[in-house]
């Protein structure tokens, strides 16, 4: 553990002009059990940037949840793209059945699903990893 708070470091990094926030939960990360909504959704109510879940992505329910529940802008994933588990045209279509019709397909080799489609990393983005407020509790 860090000792930083990760909603504080965020919000002091959103103060300092930073754009967006790349999320990445290092313990979800490769998992294929979900993102780390807890900590997402502390994140993307605390601050007034987008904020980019990533880390943990199995199912395309999980790119849903990261919007619904976790209050993403947007959401990345990669290996079930990059083993053929999914298309981007398949998240593409589950993310508006589920009622993310900005969920729109743009050509990609990272697998970032934005709420205004998908795009490239192309940014400069501020990577938190795993922090948290304390070391258990997202």
């Amino acid at each position: 553990p860090t000792g930083i708070d990760a909603v504080e470091f965020a919000a002091m990094i959103a103060a300092k002009g930073a754009g967006e926030i790349l999320l990445t939960s290092m313990d979800k990360d490769g998992t294929k059990s979900g993102f780390n909504l807890p900590m997402t959704r502390a994140i993307s109510d605390a601050v007034s940037i987008p904020v980019i879940a990533s880390g943990g992505v199995g199912n395309l329910d999980h790119l849903v949840e990261g919007v619904t529940k976790g209050g993403a802008s947007a959401v990345l994933a990669a290996s079930i793209f990059h083993f053929g588990e999914y298309t981007v045209g398949e998240a593409k279509a589950h993310m508006q059945a589920a009622g993310i019709p900005d969920a729109e397909a743009l050509p990609c080799c990272a697998g970032e699903i934005h709420r205004y489609g998908i795009r490239l990393h192309a940014r400069i983005t501020v990577a938190l990893g795993n922090l948290s407020r304390q070391p258990g509790t997202y």
